[in-house]
């Protein structure tokens, strides 16, 4: 159930903060899971999760496809933390069904960073991309994209925390000084 603070919190802001939204053992259980696998070159495969950078080593590393890595990330596709705020945030529907189409992942990874490591200022709605667009039509969300962020461990200063700009998402101009 998506409360009535979390539906006007997310269309004022663009994003919720889901506290305690996995317990300890889950996040065990997902670090135990990572420490299986071998960190990879860029472009090297480990079974089916992927070692990606997106355009430099100092963004840290990314292992693509991770719900392919075992149980505890095939988990997270549709825990009932947030499944219910996706379902509702995307499709504007309590559940979804035919007429609105299927639930599908765009992307699934953990990003490996270390101090001084990040991925720099990026997304919003300019320019357009179809899916970052947000509407609220009739009450109703329609958002092309829902991102869920994990802290599998703590995030110290210098350590690549991803930041989000309350509503930027949702900007329809450019920022003046963004370059």
């Amino acid at each position: 159930m998506v409360s009535d603070l979390d539906k006007y919190l997310f269309d004022l802001r663009g994003y919720l903060l889901l506290e305690k939204a996995l317990n300890t053992q889950e996040v065990e259980d997902l670090n135990a899971c990572l420490e299986t696998i071998p960190l990879k070159e860029p472009d090297e495969w480990h079974g089916h999760v992927h070692s990606h950078v997106f355009a430099s080593a100092n963004e840290g590393l990314n292992l693509q496809q991770i719900y392919e890595a075992g149980a505890p990330f095939e988990k997270l596709i549709d825990h009932p933390s947030w499944i219910d705020h996706v379902k509702l945030f995307v499709g504007g529907q309590e559940s979804f069904d035919a007429q609105h189409g299927p639930l599908f992942i765009d992307e699934n990874f953990v990003s490996i960073r270390g101090p001084g490591e990040a991925i720099g200022l990026h997304s919003g709605a300019v320019p357009w991309v179809k899916r970052c667009q947000f509407l609220v039509r009739d009450q109703q969300f329609n958002c092309g994209q829902i991102n869920i962020l994990i802290a599998l461990n703590d995030i110290g200063p210098g350590d690549g925390a991803t930041m989000v700009i309350p509503g930027s998402h949702k900007s329809n101009f450019r920022h003046p000084e963004f370059e």
